[in-house]
């Protein structure tokens, strides 16, 4: 019986032993990491046409001062391929990057961790992650524009509606962080209320001022006042 649990517990240990083994442990972290990212993007893309006819409401009555009837939302579904593709291209724009940072960083950390160098490890990983989620919340403000570009300029390619969100948000960056961070304490109030404060007003309110934002940078500015004449 004693050579029986003997064997039992050896054969067990063994299996941790290749379940846990370093060079699986990184390798089914990586696979998680990009199961998370795949998962993610596809879901972008599914939502994508209903997230275009949204701002699509919000960019005729902010444009016409009127609401537009229930049927014209669907007319993005005409489009629902190449939204999903151009959300996918930004999707990926966006987290390419942040990806390739935190896959380093839990290589890293890990290979770290096994040489004893514990205070390294942990300084890697904290650094690596904040450097992936400033990279991420950086690119996700750049291309903020995406959805609103393709709800006013349907035809538009990936790559068109990318370098259009670019330019317009060029040297906005700091006031666009502002400006979402002022709505923290709304999304806070909208969790704490089960989501009833962001059905009955949050919502509309941010998607109404999103488009005044979306379209302020596009509105030309005036010229510069010609310096008074010296008689």
């Amino acid at each position: 019986l004693k050579s029986f649990r003997g064997c039992l517990v050896a054969r067990i240990s063994r299996c941790f032993s290749m379940i846990f083994s370093p060079f699986k442990f990184i390798l089914m972290a990586l696979l998680f990491v990009l199961l998370v990212a795949a998962t993610g993007i596809v879901t972008e893309m599914l939502k994508a046409p209903f997230e275009v006819a949204r701002y699509r409401y919000y960019l005729y009555l902010r444009k016409n001062g009127t609401r537009t009837s229930a049927s014209s939302i669907f007319e993005s579904f005409d489009f629902f391929v190449q939204f999903a593709i151009v959300t996918g291209t930004r999707e990926i724009v966006i987290q390419w990057l942040p990806i390739v940072i935190a896959v380093a960083t839990v290589i890293l950390t890990f290979v770290f961790l096994l040489s004893g160098v514990i205070w390294l490890a942990v300084l890697i990983l904290m650094f690596g992650m904040i450097a992936a989620a400033v990279i991420s919340i950086y690119r996700r403000l750049q291309l903020w524009p995406m959805a609103w570009v393709q709800a006013d300029h349907p035809q538009l390619s990936a790559q068109q509606v990318i370098a259009r969100c670019k330019e317009m948000t060029a040297g906005h960056i700091g006031d666009l962080l502002i400006f979402e961070l002022s709505y923290l304490g709304w999304w806070l109030l909208n969790n704490i209320t089960g989501g009833i404060v962001g059905l009955l007003y949050v919502t509309p309110y941010y998607n109404m001022t999103k488009a005044l934002v979306f379209e302020c940078p596009r509105s030309p500015r005036p010229p510069p006042a010609a310096a008074p004449r010296q008689y």
